[in-house]
């Protein structure tokens, strides 16, 4: 970009890492989960911390803002804006340090939570906050937005767990929050820097908004989306002075808003012996709500809910329909409730109880105990997956993330989710509604139509009157996933005028020019102005004539926009989705950027559509392995995707001459052949390395596979053929390569066979 050059120029004397201003790197981190598309003005991918203050300090000298991005599977749009994105999953994402007795780890910001988690497991321990993501979600990302997850009843948010970070602030500035003395904080206060104030201005405003923090947040404590005050306690007990202050505690579910996370200090807590579950099956919904508090009762681990939207999109996707192996009926309902125990016998009484509290107060109409590892281990990758699950709806009416987390006290659920399913039907739309029942905390998915002004109205429509009834219900419209950009608007509304006050303030103290991840929390556009992934004026140019059908996806603009953003590709060392993101963690060789890609290739965001050479670029490292196909809960299958662009692009006539020669490879195999063994030699000539790395693009250190003599063909003549087979008959069809460079494969194919009586 021309009218940055300077600005790359400054990051470019002082940085370590990856520097990205090209269009293809702007495209890929112009989305994220949510519904929106907004370019940022570059990205970097931090090395470590000193990159992290070098570009904090060159974006404020250019005045231009930052904003931290870990996995980018956030549903509210906190990782998107016009700003520097710091990516930092590629490079600092480490385990710095695990304490096994005082059970506590500091880690890097971009480490998933599920790798992180992989390896305190060897110390028997875990980090409490489990979202559904976690096999993409990062550390950073799950502090940023205050995430939890189903087992929040025992671990509560991630605010509870941060015992301390290291933060760089607005003016480049590193410091570290943890829990600090009164003495110390006099000492801090008296600095000149931003750290100073900081320290001289949060204890006051935490005194003056005393009776605020004290009695204006949602009565619901599963609650994101607002700067967590209360968690600090300076200022509030023993007459304003009780000696500690812990500013870590504003950091997790700032939403990178008043600094950047380098490293975390995280409390942690030992592995559960055994786990076991009930699954209980409901007539509707409001029934399962009405159970709730009776199941709360008897100690559970985990209570989530799944509705029926859910279960019938499952059935739709192979490799999840075959999970629901616990289901017994064709409920509207279920939740699945976990125990964890000290042994199976413990574990067994547990399940009784709860079968036997239900039955009697007939709450309930089936009981499905499951304590064996597959079983469990199907339950929860169904219920982890429901967010591509449902996604994975084809056509323009997708379920939305706009009301996606509300949460309500538990005594609040049954009225609270009868008057929201009356709103969804006011407006003519259905919605899929599952999540953490335990705390109150549902993800509420409506179908709209993004490309639809009308629909985007009725939208809008919801969120208002979504919030309108959270007020009224003591709740929160973010119970976990944050206010980003779709929901900031409404927080003065969900948390009343004098907290909002406070938070405004804070975020002036914090970041006096405003250039850390702007608009999100306090003085937020309303949800519907910054630019959409798709809107009422989105055109999709497609080839009218496709090579593949893609009728099951409505069109080939329809497969494409299967994507959603949810990152799940971005998932390690599980599965094999995505092999080229996992050897590059590269966010272009994801499943994810790809997608991306197309959809600016189709949308006129990228020029040169489908057979545009980034196109090629982002498909050129798919292996067409299709573990997307098996493996995306959203059912992308860019392997079918990639064929249907090649075969556009030879359409056109854009074929190299590396592709033709290898797309003739048997023409190729059956001259070398022909003259074996002088055409090995000549094939490990250095003349002949150089000019198939230049002509061909192969390494020339790269050993081509040797021809045979005599070929599988010719040795089949020559022995006449196959003998006669007691068992019938079998048809061999040997490729290419089996032909002319192993037929040794072939023929031990042929030798089995015949044994076999073929």
């Amino acid at each position: 970009m021309t009218d940055h050059q300077d600005l790359i120029h400054d990051l470019a004397r002082h940085i370590q890492g990856e520097i990205r201003f090209d269009k293809l790197s702007r495209l890929l981190y112009s989305t994220d989960a949510s519904i929106y598309q907004i370019e940022p003005v570059g990205v970097v991918l931090p090395r470590h911390k000193d990159d992290v203050i070098a570009t904090i300090e060159t974006a404020a000298k250019h005045g231009v803002a930052v904003l931290p991005r870990g996995g980018g599977s956030s549903l509210a749009g906190q990782a998107v804006g016009h700003a520097i994105v710091l990516d930092f999953s590629k490079y600092m994402n480490a385990m710095v340090q695990v304490n096994r007795e005082e059970r506590w780890a500091r880690v890097q910001p971009g480490i998933t939570l599920d790798v992180m988690n992989r390896a305190l497991a060897a110390h028997g321990l875990k980090f409490g906050p489990d979202p559904s993501s976690g096999n993409r979600a990062t550390v950073g990302g799950t502090l940023g937005n205050n995430g939890t997850g189903a087992h929040s009843i025992l671990y509560g948010m991630s605010v509870k767990q941060t015992l301390a970070v290291e933060t760089v602030l607005a003016d480049g500035t590193l410091t570290r929050f943890g829990a600090t003395d009164e003495a110390r904080i006099e000492q801090l206060a008296a600095g000149k820097d931003l750290v100073g104030q900081i320290y001289r201005r949060v204890p006051d405003l935490l005194n003056r908004h005393a009776g605020a923090i004290q009695q204006d947040y949602p009565r619901t404590w599963r609650r994101a989306g607002g700067y967590n005050l209360d968690y600090v306690r300076y200022g509030i007990r023993n007459g304003g002075r009780d000696g500690n202050l812990n500013l870590a505690k504003l950091m997790a579910g700032s939403e990178g808003t008043l600094g950047m996370i380098v490293e975390a200090t995280l409390n942690l807590h030992p592995l559960p012996k055994t786990k076991g579950l009930v699954i209980v099956e409901f007539g509707s919904l409001v029934a399962a709500m009405e159970a709730i508090p009776a199941v709360l009762a008897t100690k559970p681990s985990a209570v989530e809910l799944n509705d029926d939207y859910l279960l019938k999109i499952c059935r739709t996707v192979p490799e999840f329909a075959k999970l629901l192996t616990f289901v017994q009926g064709d409920p509207a309902a279920l939740l699945i409730v976990e125990y964890y125990g000290d042994d199976h016998a413990d574990l067994a009484a547990k399940s009784e109880n709860l079968i036997q509290t239900l039955k009697r107060q007939r709450l309930g109409d089936a009981y499905n105990p499951i304590t064996d590892h597959k079983g469990m281990a199907n339950v929860w990758k169904v219920r982890k997956e429901a967010v591509g699950l449902v996604m994975s709806r084809p056509g323009d009416y997708k379920p939305i993330a706009f009301i996606e987390d509300v949460a309500v006290p538990v005594d609040q659920l049954p009225s609270f989710v009868g008057e929201l399913q009356a709103l969804l039907s006011d407006h003519k739309t259905q919605a899929a509604i599952y999540g953490h029942a335990s705390a109150g905390c549902l993800h509420v998915r409506p179908l709209i139509n993004q490309k639809e002004a009308e629909s985007l109205g009725v939208m809008e429509s919801i969120l208002r009157g979504t919030t309108d009834l959270i007020v009224d219900h003591g709740g929160a419209l973010s119970g976990e996933h944050g206010a980003g950009l779709i929901r900031s608007a409404f927080n003065q509304q969900v948390y009343g005028q004098r907290l909002y006050q406070a938070f405004r303030e804070l975020k002036g103290i914090f970041d006096p020019d405003n250039i850390i991840n702007p608009g999100k929390l306090v003085d937020a556009p309303a949800p519907l102005e910054p630019e959409l992934r798709f809107g009422a004026d989105y055109q999709a140019t497609i080839p009218p004539v496709t090579g593949l059908s893609f009728e099951r996806q409505h069109s080939l603009d329809g497969a494409i926009e299967m994507c959603n953003g949810q990152g799940a590709c971005r998932k390690l060392d599980v599965g094999a989705m995505c092999p080229s993101y996992q050897a590059s963690r590269d966010e272009l060789h994801s499943t994810r950027g790809r997608g991306n890609v197309l959809r600016a290739a189709i949308s006129g965001r990228l020029s040169g559509g489908l057979t545009s050479e980034p196109v090629k670029e982002a498909l050129d490292l798919c292996l067409a392995c299709k573990s997307c196909k098996a493996e995306c809960p959203s059912s992308v299958d860019m392997a079918k995707l990639k064929y249907e662009v090649q075969y556009q692009a030879h359409k056109e006539g854009k074929v190299s001459l590396r592709d033709w020669l290898l797309g003739h490879a048997h023409l190729l195999n059956r001259a070398g052949a022909a003259f074996a063994p002088v055409s090995n030699w000549v094939m490990q000539l250095g003349v002949t390395k150089l000019a198939q790395h230049h002509l061909l693009g192969i390494h020339k250190n790269r050993s081509m596979p040797a021809w045979a003599r005599p070929t599988f063909s010719a040795w089949w003549r020559r022995r006449g053929g196959s003998k006669a087979g007691r068992n019938g008959q079998v048809v061999l069809f040997p490729e290419t390569l089996t032909d002319y460079t192993n037929p040794e494969i072939g023929q031990a194919a042929v030798q089995v066979l015949e044994a076999a009586g073929f």
